[in-house]
């Protein structure tokens, strides 16, 4: 794996900010990296990485999928990841890198390309959990998604 893929791999599907992977580059391949140029493969490999999590994986990720989800915002400067977690396996199940801070009609978009990936396998979804921030959609209703 070359180092750029290695370092997006590292912020997009591990959730780390920019400063910590670059001190996980360096102490796992002794190679230093500023945090910036991190920031930089992110925004031009973030949608790249994200086309890799094809139907095998949510095939996978899903196999033993107990119908609840741990879903959740991060912001790191002009940048901002969405994710959805299987709460009991704690297997990453989507996720989404934007160029801007998410905005409720980003989390809107992104909880509805989970219900789809879902509603293809009939699997329910019986129970979300998130930060409670300001931008978490309210209780849900099944035309949540609609």
């Amino acid at each position: 794996m070359t180092l750029p893929n290695l370092a997006v791999r590292i912020v997009v599907e591990d959730g780390l900010p920019y400063r910590p992977a670059s001190w996980h580059l360096w102490r796992d391949s002794r190679v230093f990296v500023p945090f910036a140029t991190i920031q930089n493969w992110v925004e031009a490999g973030g949608k790249k990485a994200q086309a890799r999590l094809d139907t095998a994986f949510l095939d996978w990720a899903l196999a033993d999928f107990s119908g609840s989800v741990a879903a959740d915002a991060r912001y790191d400067g002009p940048f901002g990841m969405l994710s959805a977690v299987a709460n009991r396996r704690y297997k990453r199940l989507l996720y989404d890198v934007l160029d801007h801070d998410p905005t409720h009609e980003d989390i809107r978009a992104f909880l509805r390309r989970l219900h789809t990936a879902l509603a293809a396998r009939a699997l329910p979804l019986r129970g979300m959990t998130t930060d409670g921030s300001p931008l978490s959609p309210p209780p849900f209703k099944c035309r949540l998604f609609s």
